[in-house]
């Protein structure tokens, strides 16, 4: 590879990025004429990641008698801009033999994400569900691994990647792109917050001087071995290489029941016709996670038996759940913590627009209600929660998702006007 394509320096397009980082962004000019050689790569001075704990709070409205709340962290460690348009060129060439590795193993159909032109989860969740409603009688699991990015062992990913590379050992410059992706250094932003304070130079969180006297000391390594960084161009797709040999071995074995195998990241569903016993595949499904260093976030399994009735199906078990949308036998919907967290964020970013132009002098008039009212109504941008909703609507024919929102914009306007009354006109 690395005596191959890159030696031609082919020129891919670079995605703009326009976060802060400890290097500048790169201009339109620089991502157009971006490229590179393994020589380039082989001498080139990665900077560390800038890291940071997601934490979602999520409402499970399922559970009964009382909802049950969790927060979930997620490591996020992104990369910067040189770098990840380094990650995002060796991205573009391990996704064309990545892809020929699919076809070769019949996986094209069984691996979904991290991969461009096959669709998205509406499309995904919809197979699904068509599939389950076909078969008539069927059980349907749901599972999630744990921890899916940071469990992955180096020496099997390296080993996966060879496989797909079709090499006996790496090229230099990919031994230099692995050593960077797997022990990665990477500074907290935090941290670095309170040591370069909030004053910005160049686009970038702090100055080559400051770099070097104070943040080098606070710089980590991630040294046990285990675990790649979500935020790199490059880690989902090293994430689907590494599961190459799970999900060989998981197919073959739900193929011999009659079933179906996919898997979207970290989320793995399989049907099986009939009312089949799920023990003995749960425990091959464990052992196979295992020989992976892998294992299952038990809390989140769902386990779905779905039979006909009449024109339509009714389930026992669990609801099927699968990429944010639920099945019942009969209808289809957004799942109701999805809807939570929109109305959540809804009515915080609300309250924080009026309050802050409140607190800057802004007359009530000039809130700035358009950008409000395109990210949280159905006259807004194409890409937000509710135009998605009315797509997934549409494409799994389903006018019951479209309903759960018919409410988005009375909620809207009267949380707006609660705002402006507590801040503008001093009442609750």
């Amino acid at each position: 590879m690395s005596g191959t394509a890159l030696a031609h320096q082919r020129v891919i397009a670079i995605k703009p990025r326009k976060y802060l980082h400890l290097d500048p962004p790169l201009s339109e000019k620089r991502r157009a004429a971006f490229s590179i050689t393994p020589q380039k790569v082989i001498k080139h001075s990665f900077l560390p990641f800038v890291g940071f704990e997601q934490i979602e709070r999520r409402i499970d409205f399922e559970t009964e008698p009382f909802w049950t709340i969790t927060d979930k962290s997620r490591p996020i460690r992104y990369a910067s801009h040189n770098d990840s348009a380094i990650h995002s060129y060796y991205s573009d060439e391990l996704s064309q033999l990545y892809e020929d590795r699919l076809k070769d193993l019949g996986l094209d159909d069984c691996v979904l994400a991290y991969r461009s032109g096959i669709g998205s989860n509406i499309t995904f969740a919809k197979q699904l569900f068509d599939e389950a409603k076909s078969r008539g009688t069927c059980v349907v699991a749901c599972y999630d691994v744990t921890k899916f990015f940071d469990s992955m062992q180096h020496e099997r990913l390296e080993r996966a990647i060879l496989k797909v590379l079709r090499r006996s050992q790496l090229p230099r410059d990919w031994i230099s792109i692995f050593n960077r992706i797997t022990r990665y250094e990477w500074v907290d932003s935090r941290q670095l917050r309170k040591i370069v304070g909030k004053s910005l130079e160049q686009h970038r969180l702090c100055s080559i001087q400051q770099f070097r006297n104070k943040v080098r000391p606070i710089i980590q390594t991630n040294s046990s071995g285990f675990g790649i960084p979500q935020g790199s161009p490059l880690s989902g797709l090293l994430a689907n290489v590494y599961m190459l040999p799970f999900d060989t071995k998981m197919r073959d074995f739900i193929n011999q029941l009659g079933g179906s195998y996919r898997r979207y990241s970290d989320d793995i569903a399989i049907i099986i016709p009939g009312f089949g016993d799920l023990n003995a595949t749960e425990m091959a499904l464990n052992m196979m996670l295992s020989d992976e260093c892998l294992r299952l976030n038990n809390k989140k399994t769902c386990v779905t038996h779905l039979y006909p009735m009449g024109t339509t199906q009714v389930y026992d078990g669990d609801i099927l759940q699968y990429l944010g949308f639920t099945y019942d036998g009969e209808r289809i919907l957004l799942r109701p913590s999805s809807l939570a967290r929109f109305y959540k964020k809804m009515k915080a970013a609300i309250r924080i627009t009026v309050r802050a132009a409140y607190h800057a002098g802004y007359p009530e008039g000039e809130i700035r209600r358009r950008t409000l009212v395109g990210r949280f109504t159905h006259w807004g941008d194409r890409k937000n929660f509710v135009q998605y909703a009315y797509r997934a609507s549409k494409i799994m024919d389903s006018p019951d998702i479209r309903k759960q929102l018919r409410n988005h914009v009375s909620i809207f306007s009267e949380t707006l006007s609660k705002y402006r009354k507590k801040y503008y006109v001093g009442t609750d």
